[in-house]
């Protein structure tokens, strides 16, 4: 931009009016030589007016900008503009008029939908060959003996595994409060209680696609046998790779490829670097406010049905 005093007469045969008759460029030299001095002008122009006292007055420091300079500005402002393109964001790349995006839907549903499908029926036809006896003689099954998904309620339905130790936020004493009734209760609190520690506690929990499922949640994994992992929906990590010995998978990186893994922490916890380098989950609870467990559990909910559905899918018929 270019200015200068308003009153002042402006030079058009100098300085500022370069121009032939008709033209309607200047040179870069030109140009640039005339911005250096608008700026300085502008700059002056400012200063002015945070000195004056008055609106009137600092009115009288406007400036005005040199027609010519003007006229050429605009020219050099319309090649910009024609190299102009509009910035793209996630929210406007996929409304760009009359693109036709049917090819990605056509290869999501070809290589996505349809080998989720194919995996779902594989999950599902295993454990019905193993119950019924019906898989191929001499090949063992990954599943591992699992029931089928219509007889995994009568079998006790699925399970979930919690520490053991009264030292930890989450444990045996207090699942069921945060699990079945959606507030958390503290381990010592539950101790004052005179509340005892049992070996298997059964609840029932009604999951998004409106069906009830039986869990059984227990506190020692080392019980359990082999066919009965294929039932395992979630453990909880304490923080110590000890809590897994005799387990199935003793090994926290083995166990947690294999089942959902998550780890519960008051907000104001440091989380323990063994559970960050776990691929497991992290349930953070409020230290204070006891109205917002509801939502805590809400999403550990959420969050397990997704990875059933997706690995064990059984546990959800």
């Amino acid at each position: 931009m270019s200015i200068i005093n308003a009153g002042a007469p402006v030079d058009k045969s100098g300085e500022y009016s370069s121009l032939e008759s008709g033209s309607s460029e200047l040179s870069k030299e030109k140009m640039e030589e005339y911005r250096k001095k608008y700026a300085a002008d502008i700059d002056e122009a400012v200063q002015a007016s945070f000195k004056s006292a008055t609106a009137l007055s600092a009115e009288s420091s406007i400036m005005t900008m040199d027609p010519e300079f003007l006229k050429a500005d605009k020219v050099v402002l319309s090649r910009l503009r024609a190299d102009e393109f509009a910035a793209t964001t996630r929210g406007n790349v996929l409304r760009k008029p009359g693109a036709d995006f049917s090819h990605a839907l056509k290869l999501f549903n070809n290589h996505v939908l349809n080998d989720v499908g194919q995996a779902t029926k594989t999950s599902l036809k295993r454990p019905r060959e193993e119950a019924t006896g019906s898989a191929t003689p001499g090949k063992s099954s990954k599943s591992g003996g699992a029931p089928s998904p219509a007889s995994a309620s009568a079998a006790g339905g699925a399970i979930i595994i919690v520490p053991n130790s009264l030292t930890s936020t989450f444990c045996n004493l207090n699942a069921l409060d945060l699990l079945r009734d959606g507030k958390f209760v503290t381990v010592e609190e539950k101790r004052s209680r005179g509340t005892r520690r049992e070996p298997e506690q059964k609840f029932e929990h009604t999951m998004k696609n409106g069906k009830k499922i039986k869990f059984r949640v227990l506190d020692n994994g080392s019980k359990l046998r082999d066919s009965e992992w294929n039932r395992v929906a979630a453990v909880f990590a304490q923080g110590q790779s000890w809590q897994f010995k005799g387990w199935k998978w003793s090994n926290p990186v083995e166990l947690f490829n294999n089942v959902f893994g998550i780890h519960v922490a008051m907000d104001d916890e440091e989380i323990d670097a063994s559970i960050q380098s776990w691929n497991c989950k992290v349930l953070k609870i409020n230290k204070t406010k006891r109205h917002l467990d509801a939502s805590s559990v809400n999403e550990f909910w959420v969050i397990l049905e997704d990875y059933l559905r997706v690995n064990k899918p059984w546990l959800l018929q």
